[in-house]
């Protein structure tokens, strides 16, 4: 499979290189894996399989989880609750956080290159368009500055929706609460704001697709590698 991918594209850059086109990706063709994203892959039920780990390397994964999960809450509480950092975090946040890349650097050195790049290739399909902020993914595609500044605005106004979204929930169970409004009153309220999150979704994933030329949206393709069964996400 590697060899076949491999050779494809280098055919591909051969024809846009003869073409003046794209150049394509240099090798080794994979962007990686932001270091956030690699827990929350591993997370999912048959990524460690799909990479090809073993059986001792899928327990490994598991721990890695529970580990960074284990510094993921204390940190988040001592985000919170600042005062009480020293009971969860004696060693501080500074600290937390770089035992936290540690682990998952280390557990990364430890796949091979078709083990990374099948799961760097999960999570260009689990992470859509928002990938495109990804540094190691501008660079395989050779975006251009500008580029990436369109890419950037547009992945801004996406948070923006989502943050005013889950301002409508937040506001829906307050008003509920009061009694201000009903309970269909509410649902009403949520399935409209749920309509026009994902319609505003769509029309940005769409848009920053338009972004990329069509040589970088073939490149994009190939990078995805096979498509896995991801379960729907949770609304």
């Amino acid at each position: 499979m590697t060899k076949y991918l491999t050779a494809r594209i280098l055919i591909l850059s051969a024809l846009f290189s003869m073409a003046g086109a794209y150049p394509g990706p240099t090798p080794p063709f994979s962007p990686g894996v932001p270091e956030e994203w690699v827990t929350t892959l591993l997370k999912v039920p048959g990524v460690s399989a799909e990479i090809g780990l073993p059986s001792a390397g899928q327990s490994a994964a598991a721990n890695l989880v529970s580990k960074v999960g284990g510094i993921d809450s204390a940190i988040l509480f001592a985000t919170l609750f600042p005062s009480q950092e020293k009971d969860v975090a004696p060693q501080g946040k500074v600290a937390l956080s770089s035992d936290r890349s540690r682990l998952i650097r280390e557990f990364m050195s430890g796949l091979t290159q078709d083990q990374q790049r099948r799961l760097s290739e999960l999570y260009l399909q689990k992470a859509g368009s928002k990938a495109l902020l990804y540094s190691g993914l501008q660079a395989s595609l050779i975006l251009t500055a500008v580029q990436a500044a369109q890419i950037s605005a547009l992945t801004q106004q996406a948070d923006k929706n989502d943050r005013d979204y889950s301002s409508v929930l937040t506001t829906t169970l307050v008003d509920v609460a009061t009694g201000k409004i009903s309970q269909a009153q509410a649902q009403d309220r949520d399935d409209t704001a749920k309509a026009r999150n994902s319609q505003q979704k769509a029309a940005c994933d769409r848009a920053l697709m338009a972004v990329l030329t069509p040589a970088q949206r073939s490149w994009l393709e190939i990078l995805k590698g096979t498509p896995f069964p991801f379960p729907p996400d949770k609304s």
